[in-house]
This record gives structure tokens, C-alpha cells and sequence, in this order.
């Protein structure tokens, strides 16, 4: 092959490389907080510390299940998933959260570029790779809370990690709708396994599950005169009425000021977190759309002309199917706002609104190349004599630029979004993440020692924004204050600042 048509490609892999290698490195300095402590203290950490074995290990984290489906929520995948926090097998294994939460996040957005372009759009073109490359890069790098979506083990495994288990749901389901003979109900058995799956952890992704689902039986029934995906529908539902009955659910809702004593209190609360949802999200689509999106869909444009060029679909793009999408998108916001817009009045956590933000980068590649691929469809016959062969260097120099003016523009006066990559380089190069890293080490001796019940600490001076977790507060009765001392079996923990209190890192 000849160095001028390998040479972009090269140039983009070092990009990519470039950009995801400090947040490898940031993750080495990443430690335990707040609820890490919460999900692994009774059961999974008692177990691993007599010397149990893999079984019993998982069993731990079963009981984890069962608990806190009595006594907070009935989130019966994600309690199980949370239980197994990675400091909880030694305190050196916290760096693995990043690395998962990476992995797997590439692997969904591969996963649903790859359904829609050799599913849907039974495209021979490879150009579908870069297209999932773009966005899924894109995504990291603007990525709205990096602390609670890459670093933090409870909430990006709560939310990211069932994001991209309904993700895998989805793709599974389009693999089903696809395929022929005996092989397709494997897919089909996958697909309502991760449904039930996705419906014991967020709610956020469960009702964006519950509604892609529901729009693929009815396209299956109407199309193919078959209603087995119904199954997957029906599952997804089940799990949802299941959390909703956990005897934890209503305790936390009570514990949260939400009244659920009522019909007409559910339905109150109904309409105000609706209300809210749909003000939020016209908020949040206009700071999203930026020109650091105009540049993402720029990279993405040249792969969707050549995937649409080599697609041998031929479908209709009816208006319907955005409208069943978008309600999906908005009924994923009701989801997030439903429990705390009436209690608190705010937006909810960072770590949802990362995973609406996946769904955003996603909806757009779509937009990008379905519109793409109708145009073309349009005006086939006036597009025979170009030569755009999007797979060699004009496709690879292009992706190049958008990626460079993504990764280096940071707070330029153009409106480019701040990067994931500056925020990491940053922490790591004025020594903040490391001091952070020492200053937590520091704690280990008495947290760890046996014969210390009540323990005092100083305050932390460090908080890189982008994996600092919340500290310990002055008062030993604070909830992160006493889960860590359940978690090191301690009768107390407690900074010797008094005027120090536990607050949340914020970029």
C-alpha cells in the first residue's frame, strides 16, 4: 500500500491517540468515593476479606441486591454491578473503572453505527468505521461530566455502562429483524435478556429502551407479521414495574419528599417533571449544538456519502421515524427529572446527563446519515460522474481537520466545547491529580488499621475537577462519612476541620 493513502489514516490514529492517552494516565490516580463505599461495605468486602472464592463473591453481591432493593431502590442489575467496585479487590484497582467504561463505550457506538449501516442500509462500504471512529471519539471529548462519566466506578456504571447495555439491546434487536431462519431467535433470546437487564439499572435508559423497543415490535408486526419482539417490549416493561414496586423505591421517594400517597400526587409529580423535561431540553440542545457539533457532523459527512453510495436498501425515510425517536429522546429527559425535579427542583445529576448526551452524538450521526443517504437516493442519476471515494485520503485528511479543531480548539472565541483531553492534561500537568492521589494514599494507614475505631482526618487540599471525589465532611454522621466507616469497619470517621464539608467537584 502506498504511503500517500496510509499516511491519513496514520495521521488520525495519532489523534486518537493523543487524545485518549491522558485520560488513561488520569485514571491511575483515581480513587474510591461516596457511594463506592455504600454498594460494597456489607456484603461483597466482609466476603472478599475472609478469603471467599468467585461464588461466593457473587452471591455478596446478590445479598447487595436484595438489600438495598428493601431498604432504598429496587435497582436490582445495577446494585449487583455497583457491589463489585474495583477497590473493593485491592485499593491499586480503582484505574480499571476508566478503562471499562472506554472499552465498552466504543464498543456500543461501534455497535449501533454497525446495525444501521450494514443492517439497515446493507452498505459494502467500510466508511461505516470512520463514522463510528467520529462519534464515538466526539463523544469522549465532550462528554458533559467527566468526573461522573469516566471516573467515578458508582455513577458511570450506573448510567454510562446500562447506556451501552441499551445500546447492545438495540443492536441485537436490529440483528433479529434482519436475519432468517433458526439463528434469528438467538438474537431474539439476547435481545430480552439485555432488555431485563437494562430495566434493573437507570431509569433513563430503561424508558429510551422501552420505547426503541416498542417501535421495533410494531415495525416487525406490521413489516413481517410477527410479534416476537414483543417479548423484549413486555421484559423491558416487567423490569421497570418491578423497580417501581422495590419497598426501597417508596422509601427513597419518601426520604426524597416526592408524595406518591395518591393517584392525583403521582400525577402531579407526573406533569412537573414532564413540564420541566421538556424546558430542560430545549436548553440543553442549544448549548449542544455548538460549533464543535458543526465540526462533528462536517468529519462524519464524507463516511455517510460514501456508506449512502454503496447501500443497497431502498426504503423511504418517513417523518414518523424521528417522531418516534425524539419522543423516545424526550421521554429519556422525563426519566431523569421525574424523581428529582420535585424534590430538589434541579436538572439531576451530571452522570445522566451524560448518557442523554450519548444519545444526542448518536441521534446526530443518524440524522447525518440517513439524510445523506435520501438525497442521494433523490438524486442518483446527477451524481454518476463524481468520483468521491471517501475510504482513501479525501475522507481521512477531512476527518483530520475536524478532529484537530475538536481536540486543540478548547476555549477558543469560536464556541468550540472544551475538551476531555484539556481538562485531563491539565490535572495532570500542574500536579493536582497526583497531589490528589498522595493525599488520599495518605489516609490508608488508619483507615486500614485494625486496632483504630474512631478516626479523624485532615482535609484534602487537592480537587482536580476531573476525578476528585467528594471529601468527607466534619460531622460523623454524614452519609459518605458513615459508609466509609462501615466499609473499613470503623465506629467513626470525621475531618478535624470543622468548617470543612463534603461538596461535590464541579467543572
Amino acid at each position: 500500500m502506498k504511503l500517500k493513502r496510509i499516511a491519513p489514516v496514520l495521521i488520525v490514529a495519532a489523534l486518537f491517540v493523543v487524545g485518549i492517552i491522558p485520560l488513561l494516565a488520569l485514571s491511575f490516580y483515581a480513587r474510591a468515593g461516596a457511594d463506592d463505599f455504600s454498594y460494597a461495605a456489607r456484603f461483597v468486602r466482609p466476603t472478599i476479606e475472609t478469603g471467599g472464592n468467585i461464588f461466593s463473591i457473587l452471591g455478596a453481591a446478590f445479598q447487595t441486591t436484595l438489600y438495598f432493593y428493601k431498604v432504598w431502590q429496587g435497582l436490582y442489575s445495577s446494585a449487583f454491578i455497583l457491589s463489585l467496585e474495583p477497590s473493593v479487590f485491592g485499593e491499586g484497582c480503582y484505574w480499571v473503572t476508566t478503562w471499562i467504561l472506554l472499552a465498552i463505550s466504543f464498543l456500543a457506538f461501534f455497535a449501533l453505527i454497525w446495525a444501521l449501516c450494514k443492517k439497515i442500509l446493507k452498505t459494502t462500504s467500510k466508511a461505516w468505521i470512520g463514522i463510528a471512529c467520529v462519534s464515538w471519539f466526539f463523544f469522549i471529548q465532550t462528554i458533559p461530566n467527566i468526573y461522573e462519566g469516566l471516573y467515578w466506578f458508582n455513577g458511570a456504571m450506573n448510567y454510562l455502562f446500562f447506556w451501552c447495555l441499551f445500546a447492545f439491546c438495540i443492536t441485537a434487536a436490529i440483528n433479529y429483524l434482519t436475519k432468517e431462519g433458526h439463528a434469528r431467535f438467538g438474537w431474539l433470546i439476547l435481545t430480552c435478556l439485555l432488555a431485563f437487564i437494562v430495566a434493573g439499572g437507570n431509569h433513563v435508559s430503561t424508558v429510551g429502551c422501552i420505547f426503541v423497543l416498542l417501535l421495533l415490535a410494531l415495525f416487525e408486526a406490521i413489516r413481517n407479521k410477527r410479534g416476537w419482539l414483543f417479548c423484549a417490549f413486555v421484559l423491558c416493561v416487567l423490569g421497570l414495574l418491578i423497580v417501581s414496586a422495590a419497598p426501597g423505591t417508596a422509601k427513597r421517594a419518601a426520604d426524597l419528599g416526592i408524595d406518591i400517597s395518591s393517584k392525583r400526587a403521582i400525577f402531579n409529580n407526573l406533569v412537573q417533571s414532564i413540564g420541566a423535561s421538556a424546558w430542560w431540553l430545549a436548553e440543553h440542545f442549544g448549548g449542544w449544538f455548538s460549533l464543535s457539533t458543526v465540526a462533528y457532523i462536517v468529519c462524519v459527512l464524507p463516511f455517510a456519502v460514501s456508506v449512502a453510495r454503496k447501500a443497497h436498501a431502498r426504503f423511504t425515510l418517513h417523518a414518523s421515524f424521528w417522531g418516534w425517536l425524539s419522543a423516545a429522546f424526550v421521554a429519556m429527559f422525563w426519566a431523569q427529572l421525574y424523581l428529582l425535579q420535585v424534590s430538589t427542583k434541579g436538572p439531576g445529576a451530571g452522570r445522566t446527563t451524560d448518557i442523554l448526551y450519548a444519545s444526542f452524538v448518536i441521534m446526530v450521526a443518524t440524522f447525518t446519515l440517513l439524510t445523506t443517504y435520501t438525497l442521494i437516493q433523490k438524486n442518483e442519476s446527477k451524481l454518476k460522474g463524481i468520483n468521491f471515494d471517501t475510504e482513501r485520503t479525501s475522507a481521512c485528511l477531512l476527518c483530520s481537520a475536524g478532529l484537530l479543531a475538536i481536540l486543540f480548539a478548547f476555549n477558543s472565541p469560536l464556541g468550540f466545547t472544551t475538551s476531555t483531553w484539556e481538562y485531563a492534561y491539565t490535572d495532570l500537568s500542574d500536579g493536582s491529580a497526583k497531589t490528589y492521589a498522595e493525599e488520599m494514599d495518605s489516609r490508608l494507614p488508619i483507615l486500614t488499621d485494625v486496632s483504630s475505631k474512631q478516626v479523624e482526618l485532615s482535609p484534602r487540599t487537592a480537587f482536580p475537577p476531573t476525578i476528585s471525589t467528594p471529601d468527607f465532611s466534619s460531622d460523623p454522621t454524614h452519609w459518605i462519612n458513615q459508609s466509609a466507616a462501615l466499609f473499613y469497619h470503623k465506629d467513626s470517621i470525621a475531618l478535624v476541620d470543622e468548617n470543612v464539608d463534603a461538596e461535590e467537584p464541579t467543572l
